[in-house]
């Protein structure tokens, strides 16, 4: 699970006009696939119900 949540992230970022090939752009990106997964991993689904 949680290597298909990282490459869903990735893919999205890179969906949504994010790249990887320049350092700057990587530190960018890199930090915000690692923000968006500890949220994912800090949302508890069962709290919404």
């Amino acid at each position: 699970m949680d290597e298909l949540v990282l490459l869903t992230t990735h893919g999205l970022l890179h969906l949504l006009g994010f790249d990887h090939a320049e350092p700057e752009e990587e530190r960018e990106m890199f930090g915000l696939q690692r923000e968006l997964i500890k949220g994912f991993a800090g949302y508890d689904r069962r709290s919404d119900r």
